[in-house]
């Protein structure tokens, strides 16, 4: 649900005994656990995920359940805050002393209160401590001294901070997914006299794989037979097109502009370059920065020591408003939630443009270069070249050159013929 709920099952995985490391993308809902295998099988590890509540395979199925339960969040979040928003309507339009305002901000709190109390719960089971923990002791003690409206107000604010956080990831989700599923699903393959359709991962090395015009080639290997213009900014960055012959290397999930050919594959399937580089910025976004791991163990005893002040307030004091204010305001979701939410979203971004980092380690030391050099054409720039200027040669007259230029390119595809 968010970034405390990774911490929650790293922490989960790692109190197994054989269990070295865990690390939890929140980013890509995936994790990486290194364990011995004599000391620990890997149906106990499940287990400890599945404990507090989490799934642990996503499916078919469990995707179509992601999806219903998002919208069901949203739900969630917009009765929550319409009936909040309704109480303090009445509250102000002097109302205050029926009944109404109360009711619709009890409303409010099951509502909005119910995901996040479920959560500490959860978290409860681990057993550990997190942001939900808090925020569940604040909203009920508040509900207990009769503040209803502030208890209410409190989590709409968590729900709706989680929900901004989950649209931020999600759309970095998507800008990660369009990149890496650049390999295309299928390939003209030729076997004996006939050209066959097959699935990619059917593709075998060796094999003679046939691209024509408009797609994208399947496989690295090499050109045997035609020629073709070639974009390779997925791997170079250049997205001027490159004259390709036989003989020449040829690599999965570039675009095929002009000509077709024949290729006999060499590497295929996880094994191309375009599945080096998919493998690169899933490993990005699951490595964890200098401050992310800073931030996370910091966390562990932060929220442990708030409750503690907290109880330690009310004792002394024993005014319940102050203790529920120190829960409130010592929150740490921006600690927890910021600096992950922050590199992955630059990782996102950079991916969507075509930039590979990798890894929030490298984003944080770029912060600190001088100097940085880089290819000029197709990288810094859009490499579509077009007309400037027309110095005809012979007396001639400059459209006239441009019109005899345009019919003898006018069927080419190539870069200059289209400026």
């Amino acid at each position: 649900h968010c970034g405390d709920c990774a911490l929650n099952i790293e922490r989960s995985v790692e109190h197994v005994q054989g269990v070295l490391s865990a690390e939890v993308s929140y980013v890509l809902s995936t994790a990486t656990i290194y364990y011995d295998p004599h000391r620990v099988e890997e149906d106990r590890i499940k287990k400890a995920i599945t404990k507090p509540g989490y799934s642990v395979k996503e499916t078919l199925a469990e995707r179509t359940r992601t999806f219903w339960r998002t919208r069901r969040s949203l739900i969630f979040l917009s009765l929550s805050g319409i009936t909040l928003g309704l109480s303090w309507i009445l509250e102000w339009i002097g109302l205050g002393a029926s009944s109404l305002p109360t009711a619709f901000a009890i409303a409010s709190l099951i509502l909005g209160g119910y995901p996040i109390v479920k959560s500490a719960i959860q978290t409860l089971l681990i057993p550990d401590l997190n942001v939900d923990t808090l925020v569940s002791i604040a909203a009920i003690s508040a509900t207990a001294v009769g503040a209803y409206q502030e208890a209410a107000t409190v989590i709409f604010i968590m729900l709706l901070g989680e929900f901004l956080e989950g649209f931020t990831v999600g759309k970095t989700r998507k800008a990660i997914a369009s990149l890496i599923q650049l390999s295309p699903k299928m390939a003209w393959v030729r076997r004996g006299e006939e050209e066959i359709q097959v699935p990619i991962e059917d593709v075998k090395p060796t094999e003679v794989v046939i691209v024509k015009p408009g797609e994208r080639i399947p496989v690295d290997g090499k050109i045997i037979s035609g020629c073709a213009s070639i974009n390779q900014s997925t791997l170079t960055g250049e997205s001027i097109p490159v004259e390709k012959e036989t003989g020449e290397k040829v690599y999965c999930g570039t675009f095929n502009e002009s000509g077709s050919c024949e290729i006999e594959a060499t590497q295929v399937a996880e094994d191309t370059k375009l599945a080096q580089i998919k493998r690169l910025i899933l490993e990005a976004q699951a490595e964890k920065s200098p401050t992310q791991r800073i931030m996370d163990r910091f966390s562990r005893y932060f929220i442990p020591a708030i409750i503690l002040i907290a109880l330690a307030t009310f004792l002394i004091t024993g005014e319940i408003i102050r203790a529920i204010t120190i829960l409130i305001v010592a929150c740490p979701c921006a600690l927890v939630l910021g600096t992950p939410t922050a590199v992955v979203a630059a990782i996102g971004n950079a991916a969507r443009q075509g930039i590979l980092i990798k890894g929030g380690v490298y984003l944080e030391q770029m912060g600190r270069l001088k100097t940085l050099l880089m290819d000029k054409t197709g990288t810094l720039t859009h490499g579509r070249p077009k007309v400037v200027e027309i110095n005809a040669l012979n007396g001639m007259d400059g459209k006239e050159v441009l019109y005899w230029a345009a019919i003898a390119e006018k069927r080419s595809e190539h870069p200059l013929a289209r400026a």
